[in-house]
């Protein structure tokens, strides 16, 4: 499935969740600026070879990416190790897919 299918409104409610503003919208600025994080989070998981699908877990990768592409952009440092191992077990389990 392409990126194209992804609920990106889905995906950007979760990243609401996770930046505790859950039914709150955001000032218009940081509406912008999230929705562009959520962009920016897609197209760098595409980039390590993952073909996101519109389920949960690749919603919730997607949304946990941009949330962690907001806090490194103020805070620096690397990304954190769980981070990391979501998108390597992600990246694993379609390399076992494809290959059954």
């Amino acid at each position: 499935m392409s990126s194209a299918a992804l609920d990106r409104e889905l995906a950007y409610a979760l990243l609401l969740g996770n930046r505790n503003r859950a039914g709150m919208p955001p000032p218009a600025a940081l509406d912008e600026i999230w929705r562009n994080r959520i962009e920016a989070a897609i197209a760098e998981i595409e980039r390590r070879g993952i073909n996101l699908t519109n389920d949960l877990e690749d919603l919730m990768l997607v949304s946990d990416y941009a949330s962690w592409l907001i806090d490194s952009r103020e805070k620096g440092g690397g990304m954190p190790d769980w981070l990391r191992c979501r998108l390597s077990q992600r990246w694993i389990s379609q390399r076992e897919a494809t290959a059954e």
